[in-house]
């Protein structure tokens, strides 16, 4: 009985040990991308990574006034490298190419996709005679925009990049760098 509420007793304060290490106000970070789908992240020939996705990251950290380190993870590892804590954020752009294949094959003569991702589409040659047509969505089912993963206890992260988020946005930072990259403005819709 004394050794089953002992174990109680450890498990509680184990966990409340883990709820505050979650609060504290992170110094450093750790995002990860793919670093393999331009122009939202890529690895240039010299190995850095590079696209909107890393230089939206490099000035949420400024804004956040914590160091930041970037790598490259491979999409099937994010989330369970992300839960086991190997890295503190995802910023990670993925979308299908399929509809790249079978537009480009015939077997389909529209599709409902993300705006950037067919913008990335047709600035290929193959697709120079396609061109982008009817309404945009966003907010309700369309969401509001892009976001980060991060997990679900680091509360105080959350909120340092909330903040950032809201100051790029209000400063118009993010539709510089989504007109850059992406040539479509991809600001957060409130």
């Amino acid at each position: 009985m004394k050794i089953s509420r002992i174990a109680a007793i450890a498990s509680v304060l184990f966990g409340l040990v883990q709820a505050a290490v979650a609060q504290e106000t992170p110094k450093a970070i750790t995002i990860a991308t793919e670093g393999a789908y331009a122009p939202w992240n890529f690895t240039t020939a010299d190995g850095k990574l590079d696209g909107f996705e890393v230089d939206l990251a490099n000035d949420l950290c400024g804004r956040m006034k914590i160091e930041c380190k970037i790598i490259a993870q491979d999409w099937d590892g994010m989330i369970p490298a992300l839960t086991v804590g190997k890295f503190d954020v995802i910023m990670e752009y993925k979308t299908t190419e399929q509809h790249d294949l079978d537009l480009a094959a015939g077997r389909i003569d529209a599709l409902f996709a993300q705006q950037t991702a067919l913008a990335a589409t047709l600035s290929k040659p193959e697709f120079s005679d396609y061109t982008l047509a009817g309404p945009g969505f966003v907010g309700g089912l369309f969401g509001l925009g892009s976001g980060a993963g991060i997990r679900k206890e680091d509360t105080k992260l959350k909120d340092m990049l909330n903040g950032a988020i809201d100051a790029a946005t209000a400063d118009g930072t993010i539709k510089t760098l989504s007109l850059k990259w992406l040539k479509s403005d991809v600001t957060p819709v409130k």
